[in-house]
C-alpha cells in the first residue's frame, strides 16, 4: 500500500495577499503541478470563468528550479504546520522541494 504525503499550506493574510493556489504533485524524477485562480468549489468547476495551467517534467529542470524556488519562498513566510509526509515504508521524511 503506498502513502500519499499530503500537505495544506495556508498563507497567512496578514503576511502576503495569495489568490493563486498551486498543486505540486511529484513521484521519482518526476513532477507535475497545477497554477491557477480556480477554486475547488461547485460554482469554480461548474460556471464560473476560472483558469488553471499544468507544468509537468523532470525534477530539476528550469521550470521546476523555479517552482521550488517560489515553494521554499512560500514555506518560509507562511509555514505554520507541517503535515506528517511518509517514504514506502511508512517512515517519516521530511519536506523536500
Amino acid at each position: 500500500m503506498t502513502k500519499l504525503g499530503v500537505e495544506h499550506i495556508i498563507v497567512d493574510h496578514t503576511q502576503t495577499y495569495l489568490h493563486t493556489k498551486l498543486y505540486y504533485f511529484e513521484a521519482d524524477d518526476q513532477y507535475s503541478t497545477v497554477v491557477g485562480s480556480a477554486n475547488i468549489t461547485e460554482a469554480a468547476l461548474t460556471s464560473n470563468e476560472e483558469l488553471s495551467y499544468v507544468v509537468s517534467g523532470i525534477k530539476g529542470d528550469a521550470q521546476h528550479q523555479q517552482l521550488a524556488a517560489y515553494l521554499v519562498r512560500l514555506d518560509r513566510i507562511c509555514r505554520h504546520y507541517q503535515a506528517p509526509r511518509f517514504d514506502k515504508n511508512g517512515n517519516p521524511i521530511p519536506l523536500v522541494y
